[in-house]
């Protein structure tokens, strides 16, 4: 089988043998040894199921498991797609029956041979999720599959650097067991860390013990780009987690992209968005769609989607996004929505009020700063 074809550079051999999230994993494994990863064991492709999970007994990785996909598809995203599951099990008062527990879900089995079956049968619902998922294009009929120890830790969350802005980052993180209590936040050289979005959307306060864990996985953000297989000209989203810090997953996000123009248009407030994409030095005209309408366009410019991130979502693989609201963003259809846009601005709390659908603008953004007009009557909108 031959290896997706990708315009970027990345390790081909441990991606090939073992997927997209092992093999990334693996290759930061072996070159940034003092990166936290959790202990992992991963299928071959045709190992039989219940070999693999002896090669798992047998490396000793702890319970709780988490069981996931490692998809060479997964380098161009698809986040979320693939299965994942969180399994523990122990026996049951009578020392014989056993309990599965899955995503939460308690199942009482017969004993260790019933466990043993619906382990195998979980492990070959994963391997074998490429048959049942259309993206477009032929996938393989088989996958790997990843067995790891589930994280102790307090904080899961995502941070990507900017494909504009040098050094800047933006993160989301929740707590483990409550996903409401959020905190999202932008990274600069100047301001530091800075919380993005309403006060009510981030419920979390920022110790100095997680300023401090938060510094230096932004520190392994930078190390892993700068790696002999991986590629310079492209930025990466990883999933960590905090209190301990540990990675989880590294992925291709955005391709570096600087104007050849700077636009010196700062506005300050909620009504600053970070921008992400440049357009030509005169804009880029756009016609603004609202997401929660389901209408035909109006004209023939390509569409700039509005959706608040709590009540909708625009499709993805589109022109561009106005995303307001969006403390709590970067989740898994919010990353892949950011990056497969040409264009996306990011409203912490919302956009200028005079915005209506099909209004038809003109946008100037060099990655940095954005401006907008309304073509109509020529005003700036703010």
């Amino acid at each position: 089988m031959g290896l997706l074809e990708v315009d970027f550079k990345y390790p081909e051999d441990l991606v090939g043998t073992y997927g997209a999230k092992a093999g990334l994993l693996m290759y930061v494994g072996q070159h940034l040894p003092e990166i936290s990863q959790m202990p992992m064991v991963v299928s071959r492709i045709g190992e039989p199921y219940g070999d693999f999970l002896d090669r798992v007994d047998q490396a000793t990785i702890g319970w709780p498991r988490l069981f996931r996909s490692s998809a060479i598809a997964e380098l161009v995203g698809h986040e979320g797609e693939f299965p994942t599951y969180a399994v523990d099990t122990f026996k049951g008062e009578d020392g014989v029956s056993r309990y599965l527990v899955k995503d939460g879900e308690y199942t009482l089995l017969g004993g260790d041979e019933e466990f043993r079956k619906q382990l195998e049968d979980l492990v070959r619902k994963i391997a074998t999720s490429s048959q049942r998922i259309n993206m477009g294009y032929q996938l393989p009929p088989e996958i790997n599959v990843i067995a790891a120890e589930y994280a102790p830790c307090r904080y899961t969350g995502a941070l990507i650097k900017h494909p504009n802005r040098p050094d800047f980052y933006l993160t989301t993180f929740t707590k483990r067991n409550d996903p409401i209590m959020k905190l999202t936040l932008t990274y600069g050289p100047e301001s530091r860390f800075y919380k993005f979005g309403q006060d009510y959307r981030n419920l979390i306060s920022l110790t100095q013990g997680l300023e401090e864990e938060l510094e230096e996985v932004i520190k392994w953000h930078d190390a892993i780009a700068v790696l002999p297989e991986m590629d310079q000209n492209w930025v990466y989203l990883l999933e960590y987690g905090l209190m301990p810090a540990r990675l989880f997953q590294v992925h291709f996000f955005k391709r570096v992209q600087k104007a050849g123009f700077t636009l010196d248009h700062y506005r300050g407030g909620p009504y600053q968005p970070i921008v992400m994409g440049v357009t030509t030095e005169t804009g880029d005209d756009f016609e603004l769609v609202f997401s929660s309408l389901n209408r035909a366009p109006k004209t023939n410019l390509p569409p700039l989607f509005y959706a608040n991130i709590h009540q909708q979502r625009p499709e993805t693989g589109i022109p561009g996004v106005m995303l307001t609201d969006c403390a709590g963003i970067l989740g898994h259809q919010d990353a892949r929505i950011l990056r497969e846009s040409g264009l996306a601005l990011i409203y912490p709390i919302g956009p200028p009020n005079e915005l209506q659908d099909g209004m038809v603008i003109n946008v100037v953004s060099d990655g940095i700063a954005s401006r907008l007009t309304n073509k109509l009557t020529g005003e700036e909108i703010y």
